[in-house]
């Protein structure tokens, strides 16, 4: 593996609006790592999903809406997470997903591994 890239890969739509990280807890844009990818624009379409969810969060919608679809923004986000996975699989980058920590039916704390290939 490529001593730039990330060791690990954290996908969190959260507020900033940031939506993944590495193994340090450093916000990255996955895209700029991967431009040579043959899949590059698969990525950046993947990235733009999950920049659209973090916007969700990083407006507000969250905060202001009682009934905020927390389900449905985490399995979205998920499934993105999966997408990304499927899509960088032969990197050999665990990519990792974390409920955002306000969505009040994930645990605290919980990150799901996506890939470990």
């Amino acid at each position: 593996m490529d001593d730039d890239l990330p060791k690990l890969i954290r996908i969190m739509p959260d507020y900033g609006p940031s939506y993944a990280e590495d193994e340090h807890r450093s916000v990255l844009d996955i895209s700029n790592y991967f431009e040579d990818h043959p899949k590059i624009q698969v990525i950046r379409d993947i990235e733009s999903k999950l920049y659209a969810l973090a916007v969700q969060i990083n407006d507000g919608l969250a905060d202001d809406a009682p009934n905020f679809p927390w389900e449905q923004h985490d399995r979205e986000a998920f499934e993105l997470a999966k997408a990304l996975a499927h899509t960088l699989g032969e990197t050999g980058i665990p990519i990792f997903y974390r409920p955002h920590f306000n969505n009040p039916f994930a645990r605290k704390n919980e990150e799901i591994l996506v890939s470990n290939v």
